[in-house]
């Protein structure tokens, strides 16, 4: 075969700058290699020093050289010679600590479009050392005792118990003195909590050993949750006052004109009430950023006042979570935001119970209001297996948390919801409810019936708004008498509460019930402004008898328009008498 050297010739010389570019690729000269192309190593990505300082060598895997540079001027790299040309290699050095405190940095690496960090800390040169003893015994009455330790820097402690917590620190001469109180041990058994102090450069622990008590005494937890019941006479809301959302100080009161004081509440307690609900926010009152939902504590000292101005007055008080933007009891159909919701009905009930949990029976903790109440009345919503499942999910992590948080928490009353507090879904639908080792729950349900007479205002299309109400209240001719909803249909859902908790252990309350004032002067046919009057108080006195008499403690909602809310006087006396009347006739079943 013959050939054209000519052309051969020529085609060699054409290839020839390919080749020499193919090959350039071992020398690392490549600037066209890609981010993925560095990799820096997990073992090289944190970088740990002692307090002494000293060096350390990084390698990288990387076709082009490399850029590093120090956020910290006692940190220093520079670029050492490396045995690969698909390494890098890098000498890290750091300066000993002036401080003796803990410092971090980083080494920023980069190159054309890549950048990536190393991240480098140099350890605290601080010590600790115990000066107490490893074991400390406390008797069953209570008491304190102290630990004490030897350090160069700042030093915290922490306990893993409820019963014991740290009340002083003194520091004096590189000696930190933590004294630590415990509570009265209630229970037959021995316990046993274990404190931790620490700083930057270690921690000691020191276990604290508590005697058994005898189990006699109940340090004002001696009711259950029927024989507490029994002791409401008659219970009234706070309402629109506390549960105003926050964070801000002006929202307590401003949907109902005032704030809470002394005077209303003893007002209260001469109106004849034992007892009061206290409808509250806690959900908008977290402080912003907060990961562990923690709860203003200028706000929680503001709910522990006015919790005292009751318990001052000798009056049993409900303490809720109260609807509060909806968070909790809007989402119960939601299952996205289950997990969210139980991890901060948790920590809510955590603080709360722990700020009261010196507290006797008069206090009774309510984990939510009325949730699904909205989601199921207007939003179409229906009860089934698994969104009850979740709202008793959601009271259970309530319950878990007070009862995880001991002293009287241990035997306080608590208070769960029925499915959007409606009677009649409650004693239809509630086919799981949340448990308790300490048997001491009480459901509760909410009572706005017949809707015509207790929340309508207006006609509507379908019906007429009810103006008066029960047997002897009827008005001869009116459009607006009751067509349903009176004496039979109020002992007919109340013997639903007692057939569904009441007679399997667990009293009720009657959260909320009232009915709206009416005012229609000019309009078609005339209004009896007085048979309305005589119509709400026989309403309430029906309503607050039949709940006793079937195990339901009655709370009145009440919100400034029958009660003053500066001095506590009535303003509407024949409402609060109507009301007297039937908590004198009611008597509880148990």
């Amino acid at each position: 075969m013959r050939y054209n050297l000519t052309k051969v010739a020529m085609a060699l010389l054409a290839l020839w700058p390919m080749s020499l570019a193919a090959c350039s690729d071992d020398d690392g000269g490549d600037n066209g290699a890609q981010p993925s192309d560095i990799i820096i190593p997990d073992v090289y990505r944190e970088l740990t020093f002692p307090s002494s300082g000293g060096e350390q060598n990084v390698l990288v895997q990387s076709p082009v050289d490399l850029a590093a540079t120090a956020s910290a001027d006692w940190l220093s790299v520079e670029s050492v010679e490396s045995n690969s040309t698909k390494m890098k290699k890098f000498n890290v050095v750091c300066q000993p600590s002036a401080t003796g405190k803990a410092d971090s940095a980083t080494i920023t690496l980069s190159a054309n479009s890549f950048s990536d960090i190393i991240k480098v800390k140099r350890l605290s040169g601080a010590v600790i050392s115990l000066l107490s003893d490893s074991v400390l015994t406390i008797g069953a009455e209570g008491g304190s005792v102290s630990v004490s330790v030897s350090a160069n820097e700042e030093t915290t402690i922490d306990s893993d118990s409820w019963w014991l917590t740290k009340s002083k620190t003194e520091t004096a001469n590189g000696t930190y003195t933590f004294t630590l109180a415990a509570a009265k041990n209630l229970t037959t058994s021995e316990r046993d909590a274990y404190v931790t102090a620490s700083n930057t450069g270690g921690k000691v622990k020191v276990r604290v050993h508590q005697a058994a008590g005898d189990g006699t005494s109940t340090a004002g937890m001696p009711s259950d949750a029927k024989t507490l019941i029994s002791k409401i006479y008659a219970g009234i809301n706070i309402g629109n006052t506390m549960e105003c959302p926050g964070p801000n100080e002006n929202a307590e009161g401003s949907w109902s004109g005032a704030k809470v004081n002394s005077a209303y509440v003893a007002g209260l307690k001469a109106a004849g009430f034992n007892a009061v609900r206290i409808p509250c926010a806690w959900h908008s009152y977290i402080v912003s950023g907060s990961k562990n939902y923690e709860i203003a504590g200028w706000w929680m000292a503001r709910v522990k006042e006015v919790v005292d101005y009751c318990v001052a007055q000798d009056m049993y008080v409900v303490l809720n979570s109260h609807w509060d933007t909806g968070w909790l009891e809007d989402n119960i159909f939601d299952a996205s935001k289950e997990s969210a919701i139980l991890a901060e009905q948790k920590a809510i009930w955590t603080q709360v119970a722990t700020l009261f949990r010196d507290y006797d029976e008069h206090l009774i903790f309510s984990g939510c209001n009325e949730p699904g109440m909205n989601e199921t009345s207007s939003g179409g919503k229906k009860w089934d297996a698994t969104s009850v499942a979740r709202l008793v999910s959601y009271e259970q992590a309530f319950i878990d948390a007070v009862r995880a948080t001991g002293g009287n928490n241990e035997q306080r009353c608590l208070v769960f919801q029925g499915l959007g507090t409606d009677i009649s879904a409650s004693a239809e639908s509630m086919s799981v409810m949340p448990s308790d080792p300490a048997g001491r729950l009480i459901a509760e349900i909410h009572f706005y019936e017949p809707y015509q007479w207790a929340l309508m205002n207006e006609d509507a299309s379908w019906g007429n708004v009810f103006w008066y109400w029960g047997a002897p209240n009827h008005k001869e001719g009116s459009a607006h008498n009751p067509t349903w909803g009176e004496e039979q249909h109020v002992k007919d859902q109340f013997e639903k509460m007692l057939n569904t908790f009441v007679k399997n252990g667990i009293p009720v309350i009657v959260g909320e019930y009232s009915s709206q004032i009416q005012n229609h002067t000019g309009e078609g046919e005339t209004f009896d402004a007085e048979l309305h009057k005589t119509s709400r108080a026989y309403y309430n006195e029906v309503v607050t008898r039949e709940a006793k008499n079937h195990g339901c403690a009655p709370f009145y909602w009440e919100t400034g328009g029958e009660i003053n809310r500066q001095t506590g006087a009535v303003k509407l006396q024949y409402s609060i008498d109507g009301i007297m009347r039937g908590a004198e006739d009611g008597k509880y079943p148990f």
